[in-house]
């Protein structure tokens, strides 16, 4: 377009022609009829959930310091109430000595109190077990509440996507193969870029990378061969409009604005200025831009309530399952145990009944004075 303007095959440029020095240098502009600057478009991220998306709210760290708080927690208790003279290791008044609470239960009752599934008998007596069981319900009312507030704004609020920020994001100033960023070449974006220094490790990555046209480059970010197209807002954001799985990021940078492009000292350049301006005055180019520009075709936001899918609760119902599996392994090992010790005992009382017999048979006779059997004793039976 520049060069038939130049040539003298056309009077004007009516087109997104971004207004800069070095065109300026060859060519009038009007006054701009858009302002606009340089915008970020990237692939829309659709978030997906995971078997794991319950455990979502609290990070692994977490997860493992809760758990092994629930093991600690049962050890002391147990401890505490052992060594107290308080506890139910302890005989009372009655001279009757209660169950004693076992590190199994203690185990239970800390699980018992953080899931809120009841504690059962194997409740703590001493004073400082107890004190020390108040506090654990404390913190496990504290961790549940967190979990539940997080869980919903994770499962069914909208997350914020970790989109790029700007022109200062990390992955743009730290340029990488795994995230390629490109514009259009030998376009006033890619003059903006080659002449500031400060954008020189971007520019050399961009240069690698950079399209003929803007439409290849919205095409090559929907197919996933680009991540990121740096150009003029206002184009970027009429295409976000149009296409709902695309999305502008980040703050404006590198303001300018659109200008209709005239020869030096052409008649028009008063007249088509001043229509303009009147334009912005009575509101008709901001008419124009949200019928055009900013006009969506798809929604940003569902109407629709936010529900939880099956692909969020997945995970659940996985947990549920592999505890039916350990239930049902752990009682088979239940039952051979079972088996095993009564097998232990039978053998033992076969052994003690052996022994007993044995120790009858070895039962030495009774004898009278002289050293003879006593016949008369009614252990002694005769063979006639």
């Amino acid at each position: 377009m520049m060069g038939e303007l130049l040539g003298g095959l056309a009077d004007m440029i009516v087109a997104p022609l971004t207004i800069n020095n070095e065109r300026a240098q060859y060519i009038e502009f009007s006054k701009p009829f858009k302002y606009q600057g340089l915008t970020i478009l990237v692939k829309k991220e659709i978030p997906r959930s995971t078997l794991d998306s319950f455990m979502q709210p609290f990070q692994s760290t977490l997860w493992l310091l809760v758990g092994l708080s629930v093991h600690v927690v049962a050890v002391m208790l147990y401890l505490l109430d052992r060594f107290s003279p308080f506890g139910r290791f302890k005989v009372n008044s009655e001279e009757e000595e209660e169950d004693a609470l076992t590190l199994s239960s203690a185990m239970w009752f800390s699980w018992g109190v953080l899931l809120n599934s009841g504690i059962g008998e194997g409740a703590p007596r001493s004073f400082s077990a107890r004190i020390l069981g108040m506090v654990w319900a404390g913190f496990a009312m504290i961790i549940v509440a967190s979990y539940t507030a997080n869980l919903a704004a994770f499962l069914v609020l909208d997350r914020p996507e970790e989109r790029i920020t700007g022109i200062n994001d990390p992955r743009l100033r730290n340029p990488s193969d795994k995230f390629i960023y490109a514009t259009v070449k030998q376009s006033s974006v890619d003059i903006y870029f080659r002449r500031q220094v400060e954008l020189s490790t971007m520019y050399r990555h961009m240069e690698k990378h950079n399209y003929e046209s803007a439409a290849e480059a919205i095409q090559a970010v929907r197919d996933n061969k680009l991540h990121a197209f740096i150009w003029d807002s206002a184009v970027l954001e009429f295409e976000a409009s149009q296409k709902c799985d695309l999305v502008t990021t980040g703050e404006l940078f590198f303001r300018s604005g659109f200008g209709i492009g005239m020869r030096k000292d052409s008649p028009w350049k008063q007249n088509v200025s001043l229509a303009i301006l009147s334009s912005h005055e009575n509101g008709f180019m901001e008419d124009l831009d949200k019928t055009w520009v900013r006009y969506q075709e798809c929604d940003s936001r569902s109407n629709a309530p936010a529900t939880l899918t099956f692909e969020n609760m997945a995970g659940v119902f996985m947990l549920v399952a592999g505890g039916i599996v350990a239930g049902i392994f752990l009682i088979f090992i239940e039952i051979a145990y079972k088996r095993h010790k009564d097998a232990r005992r039978k053998q033992m009382q076969l052994a003690f009944a052996a022994v007993n017999v044995w120790r009858k048979n070895l039962q030495p006779y009774p004898t009278d004075i002289t050293g003879q059997l006593n016949l008369s004793d009614p252990s002694v039976s005769t063979v006639v």
